[in-house]
């Protein structure tokens, strides 16, 4: 009796899993379409704020409105998380995930400072390479 119990609740997992899978494709295809969206998102944000950073008081001015503090200096470089919160809103993402977006920002930075010294003469090819370099610092 035990036995088909068992045989019986197998089959009925079995059944479950299924749909799981058919559906598991295409939410993981879902997922990574999202993501490169994500990260095509931020690189035009990073472009957006070298542009932005060259006027001066422009940026500190924008933060200001934002009713918000914000660590004036990070161990990691420059603290992104004014600019994550200008773009996304304030309630719209965790410390947590400002503090992992702005440190995979300044690796970004980093590599990009390595592989051209003025970025505005190359900006079309890195804007099309900087979101798989967010991918790979995030």
């Amino acid at each position: 009796m035990a036995k088909q119990s068992a045989t019986k609740r197998a089959q009925q997992l079995h059944k479950a899993l299924y749909p799981l899978q058919a559906s598991g494709s295409a939410v993981w295809r879902d997922m990574r379409r999202s993501n490169r969206a994500f990260y095509a998102h931020v690189a035009n944000v990073y472009f957006w704020w070298r542009q932005a950073n060259f006027i001066s008081g422009f940026l500190h001015g924008e933060y200001a409105k934002l009713n918000r503090q914000f660590k004036s200096r990070v161990k990691y470089g420059i603290n992104f998380s004014p600019l994550l919160v200008l773009v996304w809103g304030n309630d719209n993402c965790s410390t947590a995930d400002l503090d992992r977006q702005s440190r995979a920002l300044n690796s970004v930075a980093s590599k990009l400072r390595k592989v051209v010294s003025n970025i505005d003469l190359r900006a079309q090819s890195l804007e099309v390479r900087l979101p798989s370099l967010l991918a790979q610092n995030s």
